[in-house]
């Protein structure tokens, strides 16, 4: 190639990357891509891909500067060489680093059998805590997997506990509710939210199959399962070491989350399972610059936007393989609210207020009622004795 070919070709180059890093530059301001991308109602869009291009166009420096020496040749491969690079080999250097990492965090791990599917369960959860002040049923609830133990008869008792510092060298309870099965004439209120619960808990609850909190009990568990999570940057006194660093820009460490069972009915308590997920953001494969658009959280690029993770913790999926349970109560198949069940409900005796699980059942029969096109008297009955029930 003749000099003065390749001299222009230089500055082409040159002119265009360095135009590129201006518009990068300005485009990393705060607020910039978000207002473009909105006051052009999203045809501005395209021009969030001008990062890209510029860590493209940096990724031919090398073929550049051949070029300018004379390597026509060198300057050719060179090219076909440093973007396919970027674009695979440096998100392929990254997803080699998470993976590295999230090993070393999972070394300790273990998976051990249970030789008898235990009857009382307790259940800790960093994301619980109580205090003894406020609604101990919202804070800690019988979750779904508490409700499949129970309903479906595979556990007699279900104790969920709040544990501040968990994960520390001195954690501290401060709260339980043992949630028991147990077949009652009339159930009592045992859900703060009527969402909590399930269709199939709900029907069951009327159905006299109950399940009864006790915020006093302490009676022995046979296992306990602990769920525990830290998180990167400074931590909170009690609270297990930040996560470890990602190398260079390539990763950046995420949540990482642990799962332990223990068996709690010999002389000394011996560890089931231990399970460490790992979460972590990285370059992403082809790379490209990602963007967060929002006002309230901060906007602009964002170089490590392929979120990854490593043995992703399912609770129930591990209490099957440590204890086989089956856990395979169907929660949400429940049929059609019916008023013969709202009636069953108003029937009970007494006069404390309903749970919130039965003044959803009573609200979802009056509404299947309200969408007929005609009512006969046994509707107009059942909504007469709702409104004048003030349970």
């Amino acid at each position: 190639m003749a000099p003065a070919a390749r001299i222009t070709l230089l500055w082409i180059y040159v002119g265009v990357t360095a135009a590129l890093g201006v518009a990068a530059a300005l485009l990393a301001v705060p607020g910039i891509a978000t207002i473009l991308v909105i006051f052009t109602l999203g045809l501005g869009a395209p021009l969030l891909l001008i990062p890209t291009l510029f860590c493209y166009a940096l990724s031919l420096a090398p073929a550049a500067f051949l070029l300018r020496s004379g390597a026509t040749l060198a300057a050719l491969a060179a090219a076909a060489f440093g973007p396919p690079a970027l674009a695979y080999g440096l998100p392929g250097l990254a997803t080699a680093i998470a993976e590295r990492q999230a090993n070393a965090a999972a070394a300790h791990d273990v998976a051990l059998p249970r030789a008898a599917a235990p009857r009382r369960v307790e259940f800790i959860d960093q994301a619980r805590f109580w205090n003894g002040r406020g609604d101990a049923l919202a804070a800690l609830p019988c979750d779904k997997v508490c409700q499949k133990l129970l309903i479906g008869g595979e556990a007699d008792a279900v104790r969920i506990a709040s544990v501040r510092g968990l994960g520390g060298a001195k954690p501290e309870r401060t709260g339980a509710i043992t949630y028991r099965f147990e077949r009652r004439a009339t159930c009592p209120a045992v859900f703060a939210h009527a969402e909590t619960a399930e269709p199939a808990t709900a029907r069951a609850l009327v159905e006299g199959r109950c399940i009864v909190p006790d915020l006093t009990a302490n009676d022995p568990m046979d296992v306990r399962v602990t769920l525990t999570s830290r998180h990167p940057g400074p931590t909170r006194k009690g609270e297990r070491a930040v996560a470890s660093p990602g190398a260079l820009p390539l990763v950046a460490p995420g949540a990482e989350r642990r799962l332990e069972i223990a068996d709690l009915a010999g002389a000394q308590t011996t560890l089931l399972r231990r399970q460490t997920e790992t979460n972590w953001r990285q370059l992403p494969t082809p790379f490209h610059i990602g963007w967060r658009l929002s006002m309230q959280t901060g906007d602009g690029p964002e170089l490590r936007s392929a979120a990854g993770r490593a043995r992703p913790i399912d609770l129930e999926q591990a209490l099957r393989d440590t204890f086989g349970y089956r856990l395979d109560l169907d929660l949400k198949a429940a049929p059609a609210p019916d008023a013969t069940l709202a009636a069953r409900i108003l029937s009970e005796p007494g006069e404390a207020r309903f749970g919130v699980e039965k003044q959803g059942l009573v609200s979802n029969a009056l509404r299947a009622i309200a969408r007929k096109p005609a009512l006969d008297d046994a509707d107009i009955a059942l909504a007469r004795r709702a409104v004048a029930d003030p349970r």
